[in-house]
């Protein structure tokens, strides 16, 4: 997949030289070959894409919100542990989230709420949400020396590939503070696209005007094809390069990251109530936008600068930024549906781990790995219920504990990967499952 990482863009800011485009194929992008008339006839296609296949938009909370201000409330708790908040009633009767979810409230039989998530890792990265494991600590000590376990979108991307000119893994991580997503051992070949840069790429590659104009497109394309032949750029190249300048010359990717082809009506839906994260909100519609354009394994994170972290003044962080989750979310929710995805999206929202059920001296809530909650969207799955439940305090599971494996293994199972049989072998020779918990939720199937 490609990464073309912020600090490495300044060479293009002058603008992208042929052999500078030429080069970006060979940083190793994993993309599903299409064939040059493919690619024009994708260009040529007037109407939107209909999904065609399963998809998955893993949605990484950053910094992990806190359970018991948002889906597992306490109200009967004493007063220091069930917080400022109210619970409010949902269109599933007997179940109750936070007042400050108004629209996802209403939403409530088109999602399930996992309450009692366990084998969460307490470190402020992707590991919990993206890999199951430590980073280059798990399963075992000798993963470190082969480069660490491989992230879900990674494993995806080597077994599925991509499709239609489009990536099989995008991580979109706008407003990031922490490290990429390793591709531990199965290797850098399949680090994922990020839109950012590959934007930003191709707008420095490409006149604007040209952009917009199909016509115009197809014949920069074609003078960069025939002038890279004629001087034996693309001959030199290997297959799997020519497959990745294949995506990039598609425009299949910019036609998806253009999210002026959205009515302003859908737009307008996804920045509703986005206060100061309109920015974060739209960037559900741009996964929307990528799942239905071919993409298998879209992970996006979601909150900013650690926007969930509350170490210090809970409560007046969690009203300023519950409400736009609750508004972008609710959004993205709403168009699957009305857009017939709902069946063939899984959409999974979650963070690094929970956050602690006292509060401590400074009005905040610290990081708590022992539980936290997730909600499953869609994907053809049983919606509507509440899986797990934990103690007065939000602290420790009581009922049907849920391994992060499980999720990431319900995952998987949802993109046609077999999680309880695949197996991948890795550098030693040795072969290795791609988790240690294997079986998908079993109240999801």
């Amino acid at each position: 997949m490609l990464t073309i990482q912020g600090s490495s863009m300044g060479r293009f800011c002058d603008g992208l030289s042929r052999r500078n485009f030429l080069s970006v194929g060979a940083m190793g992008l994993g993309f599903g070959g299409l064939t040059w008339p493919d690619m024009s006839r994708l260009l040529a296609a007037q109407k939107e894409p209909k999904p065609r296949y399963k998809a998955v938009i893993n949605l990484h909370l950053e910094g992990g919100p806190p359970q018991m201000d948002t889906f597992d409330m306490k109200p009967e708790s004493q007063v220091a542990l069930r917080g400022e908040f109210v619970p409010i009633r949902t269109k599933v009767p007997g179940t109750h989230i936070c007042e400050l979810l108004p629209r996802l409230a209403k939403l409530t039989d088109k999602f399930s709420i996992i309450r009692s998530v366990v084998g969460n890792i307490n470190k402020h990265n992707f590991d919990t949400t993206q890999l199951g494991y430590a980073g280059f600590n798990a399963p075992d000590p000798a993963m470190t020396t082969i480069g660490g376990a491989p992230a879900v979108g990674a494993v995806i991307s080597k077994l599925l590939g991509g499709r239609d000119g489009m990536p099989a893994y995008t991580w979109d991580k706008v407003g990031g503070s922490q490290e990429p997503v390793q591709t531990g051992w199965i290797g850098g070949r399949y680090k994922p696209f990020e839109p950012k840069y590959g934007a930003q790429m191709l707008r420095r590659a490409i006149p604007e005007d040209r952009l917009n104009d199909r016509v115009g497109l197809l014949k920069t394309f074609d003078k960069i094809r025939r002038d890279a032949d004629a001087k034996g750029n693309m001959a030199s190249l290997d297959a799997y390069t020519q497959e990745a300048m294949d995506m990039l010359l598609s425009g299949r990717m910019a036609e998806a990251m253009d999210l002026s082809k959205e009515t302003k009506a859908t737009r307008d839906k996804y920045l509703r109530g986005a206060k100061g994260y309109g920015g974060q909100t739209e960037r559900l519609l741009l996964a929307r936008r990528l799942v239905e354009h071919g993409a298998r394994y879209v992970s996006l994170n979601w909150g900013g600068y650690l926007g969930f972290d509350s170490h210090d003044n809970n409560y007046p962080k969690m009203r300023n930024i519950l409400p736009p989750f609750d508004a972008s979310l609710a959004a993205l929710i709403e168009d699957l549906h009305e857009r017939g995805l709902d069946k063939d999206v899984l959409v999974v929202a979650w963070g690094e781990f929970g956050r602690t059920p006292k509060v401590n001296e400074k009005a905040g809530r610290d990081h708590w790995p022992p539980v936290q909650c997730a909600l499953i969207i869609g994907g053809g799955l049983k919606m509507g219920q509440i899986i797990g439940a934990t103690d007065r305090m939000a602290g420790e599971p009581t009922e049907r504990p849920v391994h992060v494996h499980e999720i990431l293994a319900t995952i998987y199972r949802h993109c046609g990967i077999d999680p309880e049989e695949t197996q991948l072998i890795d550098p030693t020779g040795r072969p290795r499952y791609l988790l240690e918990h294997r079986k998908p939720v079993a109240e999801l199937l």
